[in-house]
């Protein structure tokens, strides 16, 4: 009871010392759930919540020991424990902790303190940061762009889009469709009008999976394409599906989650294009698209 409510003495466990904290705690034990002298002390301690002195020990030693980790880097603890376990070529400023249990000096409370942070680093768990990950609370930023205008300026609008961007971007142009026999597969298709390279797809994403899941889908094997490019590379990718666009940014969607995963941090632009309305890019991907859905019927 003394390490819950007490004042923590520094000092090198030991057997009898521990067994001598063992015996006054199952007394105090014992007096407070109101147990009789003859009582199991071990029952008692899970009856209320109590850890045995020697888990305590040890609880108490790795509390400091991780507290040695919040230290600066010119404290002078710090300092005297991990300046010699740095390598000095190695720009890195990680610590090999798995060397602090062959520190010469053990006398010291200090590195006996630091000698637990080798066993417990070696199987810590702790979550690590993956820059690729988009937390939910936080706004996306995946660039959509929908005009709002009818389809004959929304044409003219696409076109002086096109003209604007640089020779080096890439343009894709994707579109879906489903199957006639209502086998739900989906066909897609993949433009680049600078190259005039044309992919066309067929994935079967099952019968749950209505037209504007197909348009989606292949928004997001796309998106997957153009990672083999580089961070750095910039690409326009162009659909005739409002609803696939609109739903890419707020829609708690399996696929939509991916392409939001995907997008993230890179430079990657989402248009919508109006469909049939003599775009040579959205006209080839119709065209394939409906090829391809004649495969997949």
């Amino acid at each position: 009871m003394v390490l819950y409510f007490g004042t923590e003495s520094m000092g090198q466990s030991n057997i009898s010392t521990n067994t001598k904290n063992q015996k006054l705690q199952n007394s105090a034990v014992r007096v407070i759930t109101g147990a009789f002298s003859s009582s199991p002390s071990m029952a008692l301690e899970v009856e209320a919540a109590i850890l045995p002195t020697r888990v305590q020990h040890f609880k108490l030693a790795n509390n400091y020991a991780l507290r040695l980790l919040m230290l600066g880097e010119h404290h002078p603890i710090h300092y005297e424990l991990f300046t010699n376990l740095k390598d000095e070529l190695n720009t890195s400023t990680n610590i090999d902790f798995a060397l602090l249990s062959f520190l010469p000096d053990t006398k010291s409370q200090i590195n006996r303190l630091a000698g637990h942070l080798s066993r417990l680093t070696k199987c810590w768990r702790i979550e690590q940061v993956k820059a690729s990950w988009s937390p939910p609370w936080l706004s996306s930023d995946i660039n959509v762009s929908i005009s709002k205008s009818d389809k004959d300026t929304s044409r003219k609008e696409h076109m002086e889009l096109i003209k604007t961007i640089p020779y080096g971007d890439g343009i894709i142009y994707t579109d879906g469709s489903h199957a006639q026999n209502n086998t739900s597969s989906k066909c897609i298709v993949l433009y680049t009008p600078f190259t005039r390279q044309m992919v066309s797809l067929s994935y079967n994403l099952g019968r749950s999976m209505s037209i504007c899941d197909a348009e989606t889908y292949a928004i997001l094997k796309e998106i997957k394409k153009t990672t083999t490019y580089g961070p750095d590379h910039s690409w326009h990718i162009f659909s005739d599906s409002q609803a696939s666009l609109h739903r890419i940014g707020h829609t708690p969607n399996m696929i939509c989650h991916q392409i939001r995963k995907e997008c993230f941090r890179k430079n990657i632009n989402l248009y919508w294009c109006p469909g049939h309305m003599n775009i040579e890019g959205n006209d080839l991907a119709d065209n394939l698209a409906k090829f391809s859905r004649m495969e997949c019927s």
